[in-house]
C-alpha cells in the first residue's frame, strides 16, 4: 500500500486515518478528530502564506467559498449577539473559538481530501475501527451493542470495503447487511442498507433503461423490506413501538 509513496503521502494517509479513529476519544471537551483536524487546518493556513498558493485546488472551489462564507457570516453573528448581551469573556471565547476552530476543521479536511480523494477511504476506514475500539474502552456501555455499538461502524467498514468490488456482490452484501441489522433490531438503518444495496445495481444497467432500473430497484427494496418486516415480526399495533 505504501510501497511507492513518498514520506508526505505516507504521512496524509496516516493521518487521515486518525482523523477517522479518534472520533469518539475526547480531549477536555474537543473529540481528538476535531484537534487532529484543526492541527492539519493550521498546517495548511502557514503553507498558504509561506508558498503562496494553496496544497490543493479544492479551497478555490464554489463550494468551498461558499462554506468560507457561511463561517465569516457564522462568526460575525456570534460577534454581534455576544457585544449586544453582554457576554461574559468566557462565553466570547467559547463562540467565537468554536467558529474559528471549525474553520480550521474545513481547511485540513480540504486538504486531505484534495491532495488525494482515496483519503476519504481511509477516513471511513479508521472511523469503522475506531468507533468499534471505543466501545469497549472509552464509550459507555451500550444497552444494545450491535444497534448501539456495533452496527454502523461494521457497516462503514463494509462499504469502504466493497468500494472496489463487482457491483453486483457489493449490492448483495449490502444487502446481507441490510437484513442483519433488520433481524437485529436495527430497523432504520437496515431499511437504509436494502435501498442502498438497490441503487448500488442500477449502475450496471443500461443508459436507456436506467431510471426505469432506478424505479424497479426501489420497488424491490421496499418490497425486501416489507417481507423481513413481517417475517421478523414487525408488524401489527403492538409492534408500533419497536
Amino acid at each position: 500500500m505504501f510501497a511507492s509513496l513518498n514520506i508526505t503521502q505516507i504521512a496524509r494517509r496516516i493521518t487521515a486515518f486518525l482523523v477517522g479513529f479518534l472520533l469518539y476519544f475526547f480531549v477536555a471537551r474537543f473529540s481528538s478528530t476535531e484537534l487532529a483536524l484543526g492541527v492539519v487546518g493550521l498546517y495548511v493556513l502557514v503553507m498558504r502564506f509561506r508558498q503562496g498558493a494553496w496544497l490543493t485546488e479544492l479551497p478555490k472551489s464554489s463550494v468551498a467559498k461558499r462554506m468560507f462564507i457561511l463561517l465569516a457570516v457564522a462568526l460575525v453573528g456570534y460577534m454581534a449577539t455576544d457585544l449586544y448581551v453582554g457576554s461574559s469573556f468566557n462565553d466570547l471565547a467559547a463562540g467565537w473559538g468554536r467558529v474559528v476552530f471549525l474553520g480550521l476543521n474545513y481547511f485540513g479536511l480540504l486538504c486531505l481530501v484534495g491532495v488525494d480523494w482515496s483519503n476519504i477511504r481511509l477516513i471511513a476506514l479508521g472511523q469503522a475501527v475506531g468507533t468499534c475500539v471505543a466501545v469497549y474502552t472509552v464509550l459507555e456501555e451500550p444497552s444494545d451493542y450491535w444497534k448501539f455499538g456495533f452496527a454502523t461502524p461494521l457497516t462503514l467498514l463494509l462499504l469502504v470495503l466493497i468500494d472496489r468490488a463487482p457491483r453486483l456482490l457489493g449490492s448483495l452484501l449490502v444487502l446481507a447487511m441490510g437484513i442483519t441489522h433488520l433481524v437485529l433490531g436495527y430497523r432504520s438503518l437496515g431499511g437504509v442498507c436494502i435501498v442502498t444495496a438497490a441503487i448500488l445495481i442500477v449502475p450496471k444497467m443500461s443508459v436507456r433503461w436506467r431510471k426505469t432500473s432506478f424505479i424497479v430497484a426501489l420497488a424491490l427494496a421496499a418490497g425486501i423490506l416489507a417481507y423481513v418486516y413481517q417475517a421478523a415480526g414487525y408488524t401489527g399495533d403492538e409492534n408500533r413501538s419497536k
